[in-house]
């Protein structure tokens, strides 16, 4: 328009041609997770008068909702952008300005893969027990002895393309997926802790990971006491003396000789 009636008032004035709008627009199309927030920016090949207009589409029933977008202040040059707050549903949008009409994008929300379920199962030395101890479903603290194996099973609420086990935020263990589950196995040789990720085949992954943590107990020695007769006695002409003694040890007693 203004170009136009600049060559009315000036019609033998040298007035350059209105170059073509182009938008370049970000971050075209994307995924985001349900919940989160997205910002829709779009950069102006050139200054305009006219508002830089976001139009959300409804992929079902294309319905549209035209918002305008805003300068963005911070920028170091001519953007604008528009947040999309707490995505619950996919949608398409594209931006326009004067003629120009950008390409449709798409924006496809998707839950967060969560753990659903973590079972640790305990297999101490045959010493101690033959039989694997199975914890509660997401018991987050445990006390094991010291050298033995602990298998962790993990199951998420949905399929995943990865999973992998963190130890002390600094070892990272990889696992092998089947469909929503993978499992873990290993020697316990020192107290540790450790948080499980996943993701999913886009790339999401679980957010808020809870940590388990595992104390290594030290097998100590058992110990007697002699309670009866407690001290040197000569022994009884009846040829008869009773003994009472007690044995502890911290993961049970198999079995108590006596030598004489």
């Amino acid at each position: 328009v203004r170009t136009g009636a600049c060559r009315l008032i000036f019609p033998f004035a040298s007035i350059s041609p209105r170059s073509n709008l182009n938008l370049e627009v970000s971050p075209k199309n994307a995924v985001a997770a349900v919940g989160e927030s997205l910002e829709i920016s779009a950069v102006p090949s050139r200054k305009t008068d006219e508002a830089i207009i976001l139009e959300i589409i409804d992929p079902e029933t294309k319905e549209v909702n035209k918002v305008e977008m805003y300068a963005d202040a911070t920028a170091s040059e001519s953007k604008y952008v528009y947040n999309l707050t707490s995505l619950q549903n996919s949608i398409d949008y594209r931006v326009t300005c004067e003629k120009t009409v950008s390409e449709k994008y798409s924006i496809e929300v998707m839950p967060r893969p969560q753990i659903k379920k973590v079972v640790m199962t305990l297999f101490q030395p045959s010493y101690i027990s033959t039989k694997p101890i199975k914890l509660p479903d997401n018991t987050n603290e445990t006390e094991i002895l010291l050298n033995s194996k602990i298998r962790i099973d993990v199951e998420a609420d949905m399929p995943i393309k990865s999973g992998e086990i963190c130890f002390d935020n600094i070892a990272t263990q990889s696992c092998q997926v089947i469909e929503n589950k993978f499992s873990y196995e290993f020697k316990v040789a020192t107290s540790t802790s450790f948080i499980v990720h996943v993701s999913n085949e886009i790339g999401l992954t679980n957010e808020k990971a809870v940590v388990y943590k595992i104390t290594a107990k030290p097998d100590m020695p058992p110990s007697i006491e002699l309670l009866k007769p407690g001290c040197d006695v000569e022994f009884p002409t009846a040829k008869r003396l009773d003994i009472k003694a007690v044995a502890r040890d911290d993961f049970g007693v198999k079995t108590m000789v006596l030598y004489f």
